[in-house]
């Protein structure tokens, strides 16, 4: 499967927001660290999961680190 062309930005989002995004058919979810939001992330894909709205492996997520916590 080719990754998306479009993404879900999850900046500063709550678990509703992926959650709605994956229900109305996005599939790549891009955040990063300065966030602070990858629990809530994580619980609407879950919850996406769980409803079977889509499955795991049907989805992109990238993130993108700050540059102090690269070695």
């Amino acid at each position: 499967m080719p990754i998306p062309l479009v993404n879900f930005q999850e900046g500063l989002c709550r678990n509703r927001d992926v959650y709605a995004a994956l229900k109305a058919g996005y599939r790549l979810v891009d955040g990063a660290s300065d966030y602070d939001d990858k629990k809530e992330a994580g619980d609407g894909l879950k919850r996406a999961i769980a409803e079977g709205i889509v499955k795991r492996k049907d989805v992109f997520v990238m993130s993108n680190a700050k540059v102090e916590h690269h070695p």
